[in-house]
């Protein structure tokens, strides 16, 4: 077992993507240190190429937000071992859940500060590990034993706290405001935990497994403090704002009134800026007046949870709403001409034809509410409906029944998320059908159907496109019966041409930009 290396120095590597920022999690951890006067140095690990993490003589701390990144890092992380680095890995809620498997796969790490209160834990753990006390009595870890490499220990939980005002450094977000593109939405914290149960997200996890079941996990920072950092933004040129939380709205009816505090105190500072949030359909409904004050306050966008058109995913998934919730929510919006947009799951293991059906006259009856948006609601359903499908991560609740259904696809050592398989034969050829179509029809044509102005032009006509595209698919496999897939996509090619062949002439003369002979001749032919 390895001890804390002579010199105290504190290494905090955070594998990042392309673009990745620091979310707000992260921040609130660098955040905690500064204000525990612990001193750190940064290290970014490029995720996109050959990545090398050669760190010698120091307390490493890796934060990752996806467990497969030790995967890619395994490699490095085996490296710093070698140079006798003490290395702590946090951040993902998987770590929590699946602490003892994981250090059994990462044979180099040693210490898992667990979610979800990380940023408590390793100031604890810091800070006893360079005073040379016994950190192995330290709250919130799993580690391995000095004795046996095989022995995992885990600790006790910390209490979680009861609100989150000692996040409270807006100093922190500096080192990230320098090189941001002046048009980048900045995540600020506003609560942490969430109450629900759905099927589908792993976040609830660490607190379903460690804390007492019927007590809230939702936390807030107070409205001032929320506002502090956007006000300390402010000042440094950001005027663009994502609250960033599980559940924007809380989980009670008592945590609802977090959401107009905050509206009120950049009212009550003349802040002009602009924010957004994400809310699922049923928390919306229950909170629908308040969204006047946060319009009046700079709220720009929701983006609304509507999850499925189909009433059984949202009894399987747990999702506290229901199809009608949706439709009420949306239509409020509309009403209201509140600007939205939407997550949605089209596509699950669990999916049936009658389903498809159902969810697209759900599709159907909403189009209206649409209307007043900046895009044509074809640009909606390409987008955000009709390509969308279940995404598995670990930790979700889902996996496990999944798995006794003998529908789950796991790969070995976290080198990448489960997947699964559809249990109708019939669904999955409209999947590969639709796939197809998407990767070689429509971008022949899209960018026709993304132009509400032309699509207007033409009397809408164009709206319902993708998703009549879509109703071909299901009736020629529910009734072709046949294995020949490829047909069906030459079924669509033609449905295409015929669609769009007729107007394309019109269309270049009404919108020059589009006159395009090779599309031409492609939808004459």
């Amino acid at each position: 077992m390895k001890t804390a290396a002579n010199k105290q120095e504190l290494v905090i590597v955070y594998p990042q993507a392309k673009g990745e920022t620091f979310n707000t999690d992260f921040r609130a951890l660098l955040s905690f240190l500064r204000c525990n006067n612990i001193d750190y140095r940064l290290m970014a690990a490029d995720l996109t190429g050959e990545c090398s993490l050669v760190v010698d003589g120091v307390l490493i701390y890796l934060h990752i937000t996806d467990v497969t990144y030790l995967h890619k890092l395994n490699a490095p992380l085996s490296q710093c071992k070698k140079n006798n680095s003490l290395l702590i890995v946090g951040g993902a809620e998987i770590l929590s859940v699946e602490s003892n498997k994981i250090l059994d796969t990462f044979k180099s790490i040693d210490i898992i500060a667990r979610a979800p209160e990380t940023e408590k834990v390793l100031v604890h753990l810091v800070k006893t590990i360079f005073n040379h006390k016994n950190w192995q009595t330290v709250k919130g870890i799993t580690y391995r034993h000095p004795s046996s490499e095989n022995k995992i220990i885990s600790t006790k939980n910390r209490p979680l706290s009861k609100n989150l005002d000692y996040l409270d450094n807006p100093g922190i977000y500096q080192q990230n405001i320098q090189n941001a593109p002046g048009d980048q939405w900045f995540p600020v914290m506003v609560s942490r935990g969430c109450d629900g149960d759905c099927m589908y997200c792993g976040l609830k996890e660490p607190y379903r497994l460690d804390y007492d079941a019927g007590k809230t996990t939702w936390r807030k920072k107070s409205a001032k403090k929320v506002v502090d950092d956007i006000e300390f933004l402010f000042s440094k040129g950001v005027d663009k704002f994502i609250l960033s939380c599980h559940r924007f709205f809380g989980s009670k009816k008592n945590h609802a009134s977090s959401a107009v505090e905050i509206a009120r105190e950049i009212l009550r500072r003349e802040l002009k800026v602009k924010f957004k949030f994400i809310a699922l359909a049923g928390d919306l409904k229950r909170n629908l007046q308040s969204l006047f004050v946060l319009r009046e306050a700079g709220l720009d966008e929701i983006q609304v949870g509507i999850d499925s058109g189909a009433a059984r995913f949202h009894e399987m998934y747990r999702t506290g709403s229901t199809v009608q919730n949706c439709m009420d929510v949306l239509r409020f919006l509309h009403e209201n001409r509140f600007k939205f947009n939407i997550s949605y799951i089209f596509y699950d293991p669990y999916l049936t034809i009658p389903e498809i059906k159902e969810t697209i006259i759900f599709l159907k009856n909403i189009k209206e509410y649409f209307s007043h948006l900046e895009l044509p609601y074809s640009a909606y359903l390409d987008s955000r409906v009709l390509n969308s499908a279940l995404i598995l991560r670990y930790g979700m609740p889902i996996i496990q029944k999944l798995r006794e259904d003998g529908l789950l696809v796991e790969y070995p050592g976290y080198s990448a998320h489960p997947a699964s398989v559809f249990r109708e034969p019939a669904v999955k050829n409209i999947y590969r059908v639709y796939r197809q179509v998407n990767e070689t029809i429509l971008p022949k044509i899209r960018h026709l159907f993304y132009d509400k102005e032309l699509v207007t032009y033409f009397n809408n006509s164009f709206e319902l496109f993708p998703l009549m595209v879509m109703e071909k698919i299901v009736h020629w496999v529910e009734n072709e019966k046949s294995d020949d897939l490829g047909q069906i996509v030459a079924g669509i090619e033609r449905f295409t041409k015929d669609c769009f062949g007729p107007l394309i002439d019109n269309i270049g003369d009404a919108f020059p930009k589009y006159k395009n002979p090779a599309l031409s001749s492609w939808l004459k032919r």
